[in-house]
């Protein structure tokens, strides 16, 4: 990464702002304000996968289920949705702090999850939606997941 891109969660308003660094005038310019009411706490977390991709957490919304948004850099530098957003089962508590991480491989981006109901799960966007690749039940909760990647394969630490 360049270093040259900003995310910016505020779960107390329900967004997440995403800035690029403007060398010329050495200021911070906004490229996405995202305000999701709906969301509840939209911007918990907040995670680059790549330089072109960034994960955006809402760990109360749809009744505590949670939610993650995947957003894209679009040509112009603003930001689009990826897909439909991944919600979680009862209970879930998907999008929470620490709990999600990810990176951008052949064909896509990919994100693996722990959920407060304890389950691991790993989810890639393939044909235009997100599908769960892998499911375990560590049986209980998850506190933080991250991803080590070696240039060929990504390994899970949970």
């Amino acid at each position: 990464a360049s270093g040259n891109s900003l995310a910016v969660g505020e779960p107390g308003n329900s967004r997440f702002l995403a800035y690029d660094w403007n060398a010329a005038t050495a200021v911070w310019d906004l490229k996405e304000n995202l305000d999701v009411p709906d969301a509840v706490d939209l911007g918990s977390d907040v995670k680059f996968l790549s330089e072109n991709f960034l994960a955006v957490g809402a760990p109360s919304a749809e009744q505590g289920k949670g939610v993650i948004l995947v957003f894209q850099r679009l040509p112009l530098g603003n930001w689009g949705l990826v897909g439909n957003q991944i919600t979680g089962g009862e209970g879930d508590a998907l999008g929470t702090f620490g709990t999600f991480d990810g990176t951008v491989g052949s064909s896509g981006p990919e994100l693996v999850v722990g959920t407060a109901t304890g389950l691991l799960q790993r989810y890639d966007f393939v044909d235009g939606s997100w599908q769960q690749r892998y499911s375990e039940d560590l049986g209980s909760p998850i506190t933080s997941v991250d991803i080590a990647s070696d240039g060929e394969t990504d390994s899970v630490i949970v």
